[in-house]
Formats: structure tokens, sequence, C-alpha cells
């Protein structure tokens, strides 16, 4: 299956953005949490009946419901909270940070020598400041990087 993008938005009334699925027509979670951090999910609104649905998560992995995306926009779903919706979870040190209030910057690494690790990556750029997250994309068949990652700073 070639590589297809799904459009995933944080909100129903936002422009969405469009995020790789993987060669077997998933999407990982952490693709969409690299874009939308304290993202648990997906779902989206049934055509038919007009009613939110979910979408599949197994370990990580979105499937696309009834095996096919078309060309609908997927809603980000984050964890739930009484008191506030959109909240960001930094799983490093589990602080929780009320989305929007504070900034993010964000990097894609492009032309990432195929042996560079995570930590590579983190310990590279620590030193321009506070590292929340770092992800080496990598092949779901082979495991190999395929030569781009992530990299989120706090500030």
């Amino acid at each position: 299956m070639s590589e297809l993008y799904i459009r995933v938005a944080e909100d129903e009334n936002e422009e969405p953005m469009e995020i790789p699925s993987e060669d077997d027509g998933t999407v990982l979670l952490s693709s969409v949490a690299a874009q939308f951090p304290g993202a648990c999910g997906l779902r989206y609104r049934n055509p038919e009946s007009q009613c939110m649905r979910g979408v599949r998560l197994v370990e990580g992995v979105l499937h696309a419901p009834e095996n096919e995306w078309g060309n609908l926009v997927y809603v980000v779903n984050y964890p739930k909270d009484n008191k506030r919706k959109m909240e960001e979870i930094d799983a490093a040190s589990a602080v929780k940070i009320k989305r929007g209030f504070q900034k993010t910057s964000d990097l894609i690494v492009l032309g990432l020598p195929w042996k560079t690790t995570e930590q590579d990556l983190k310990d590279y750029f620590s030193t321009f400041g506070e590292v929340i997250m770092v992800q080496v994309k990598r092949d779901a068949k082979t495991g190999n990087s395929k030569g781009f990652g992530f990299v989120r700073f706090a500030d």
C-alpha cells in the first residue's frame, strides 16, 4: 500500500493538517502526538448518522474505520480532565501544561544518519534548551530509521 495522508485537526472547526500513514495503512499514535502533544486518540463525525465515532487504537496503532480512512477530517482526542479539556501531558516529567498558554517549539530534523537514536537526538539538542520529546521515525516492518525525526523543546 502506498503512503497515504489523513487529515487531522485539533477541533472540528480548525484547519486540518496531514499526517502520514504507515505502509500497512495504519497511523501511529506517536505520529499524531508529534503534531498534537498529549493526543491519546482520534475521532470522526460519521457522515450518515452525524454522530462522533472513535478510531480503534491497539498498542499505539490507529486503524482506519472500515479499512479506509477516506476523505474525512479526524479530530484529536485528549485525556479527559474535569477542569481542563485541552491539556498536554509531558510523559517525561508528568507535568500538566495548559494547551496554548505555553508555546512549545517543534523541529522536524531531516537527513538523519541511519544509526541515529532518540537518545543521540536528545543529547545533541539538549544543548539548545529543555527537550521534552524526541522521535526518530522508523519503518514499521524492519524497525530501521527512515532518516528523519522530531524534536520538541519546552520553550
